[in-house]
């Protein structure tokens, strides 16, 4: 910095002696003013992005610079930060440039939730967003920001938001903590929402196979309530009949006779239904979450799994009350420690009716009934990791017994005759040698 204060001096001076004297001119007078220099234009700050599930979510970005829709070899990719940002000065590009300007379409695939450490893939959001949520998907499967907004119920009594809150610039996650309380209850509502569109996409998939604790693709159920939207429906997934209309447009309605899915259907509603307008808090947000994958998304694959079913009745008699308490249950499970190995959430069953009475052997991938927990495990920004389990603990030993063997087989039973929820954590090691601990949720029927 000195060597410049020294350059600059000598050459003010200089001028102020009018160049030497070889002007001519009288001091203080005749000559040409000097010219009034350009002002230097404050450059535009970049646009900072986010990506967000029910927290921040953990994915490779893919950017559409090459703006032709889709998304190729020639343009650029970044990885999220581990709160989910993204962008010029806060994320490196792997391919291509980085945008400055919120100008190309986005898709976060990969992505591990934050909060919850469950993966969801394939989503997306339109041009002009800065950030990539479920919502932004819903947008970007068709719908335009405002007929999401009225079809979702935003613009209108409790669900309101603000006018300002756009749907595709609003970050949900980040202004939780905003000082204003206008701001945190918007963010409160859109993270409600988030929410419900990532519970409708893990049973409005094609692939309804899939065990619980698998990883859940937005693009499909996104593109099914799109239309629901198009035909002129409403979005209110607290309605059974809006949720009916999204099940009949998936694979999960194939085979099935309309009282079957009316049944799936009010059973979904009832948990949307009991979910409160505005999730204020990373734990409760974690709390409803996994409340419907290890506890309603269950119930309902027993649901879609015959018809007519022994178990529908027990099921129809699930209350608000019961949902709820799920739901409170679940927030005294600690977030993932987010490296970059992590333990995905598993999810597992006993009963009279296996092979085995209330015992299980898991072990290998091969087999989604009998698999080790270790097999959804997930190394961030690349996908599932070859991984096994070292240890397991933390579970109750009134309600089941856990233990593994040398190899990596985890084995589960009931203990003393209990029937209900229990848990137990594993240590799963990947093929670094890092290692991370998960949890197995298990319902005893």
């Amino acid at each position: 910095m000195m060597r410049g204060v020294a350059f600059v001096a000598p050459l003010a001076l200089l001028a102020a002696c009018g160049g030497g004297g070889g002007s001519g001119s009288p001091p203080g007078g005749g000559g040409a003013p000097a010219p009034t220099p350009t002002p230097t234009p404050t450059p535009t700050p970049a646009v900072a992005f986010s990506a967000a599930g029910a927290g921040g979510l953990i994915s490779v970005i893919d950017l559409d610079t090459s703006g032709d829709g889709q998304f190729g070899p020639g343009d650029a990719s970044t990885r999220t930060t581990l709160q989910g940002s993204f962008g010029v000065g806060l994320t490196t590009a792997i391919s291509g440039t980085l945008p400055s300007t919120a100008s190309t379409r986005l898709r976060a695939s990969l992505g591990v939730d934050a909060i919850t450490g469950l993966v969801y893939t394939g989503l997306s959001a339109p041009a002009g967003a800065t950030i990539v949520s479920p919502l932004t998907t819903l947008i970007d499967s068709g719908v335009s920001e405002q007929a999401a907004r009225s079809a979702l119920g935003l613009d209108r009594g409790v669900e309101i938001l603000r006018p300002e809150t756009g749907l595709l610039t609003f970050d949900p996650v980040a202004n939780l903590s905003n000082s204003n309380s206008e701001i945190r209850n918007d963010a409160a509502r859109l993270i409600t929402v988030n929410l419900e569109l990532l519970a409708l996409a893990a049973i409005a998939k094609d692939t309804n196979g899939d065990p619980v604790d698998y990883s859940v693709p937005l693009e499909e159920s996104s593109r099914y309530l799109a239309q629901v939207i198009a035909a002129g429906g409403s979005a209110n997934l607290r309605d059974a009949s809006v949720v009916r209309a999204v099940l009949e447009k998936s694979r999960e309605a194939q085979g099935k006779p309309p009282e079957q899915l009316t049944a799936m259907s009010t059973l979904l509603a009832r948990y949307f239904a009991t979910m409160p307008y505005r999730i204020n808090n990373a734990d409760s947000a974690r709390g409803w979450a996994y409340a419907f994958r290890f506890y309603i998304l269950p119930e309902l694959k027993i649901l879609g799994s015959q018809w007519p079913n022994p178990e529908a009745a027990r099921i129809s008699a699930i209350t608000d009350t019961d949902i709820r308490n799920e739901a409170g249950r679940f927030t005294i499970f600690a977030a993932p420690n987010v490296g970059g190995f992590i333990a995905v959430p598993d999810y597992r069953e006993l009963s009279a009716n296996m092979t085995t009475p209330y015992t299980l052997s898991m072990s290998g991938c091969s087999n989604p009934l009998t698999r080790s927990p270790a097999c959804n495990d997930w190394r961030l920004y690349q996908g599932q990791e070859t991984a096994r389990v070292v240890s397991v603990g933390n579970f109750n030993s009134a309600q089941i017994s856990v233990s593994v063997s040398a190899d990596g087989t985890v084995l589960l039973a009931r203990a003393n005759n209990y029937v209900g929820p229990s848990s137990f954590t594993y240590v799963s090691r990947a093929q670094n040698g890092e290692e991370s601990t998960g949890f197995v949720f298990v319902t005893v029927r």
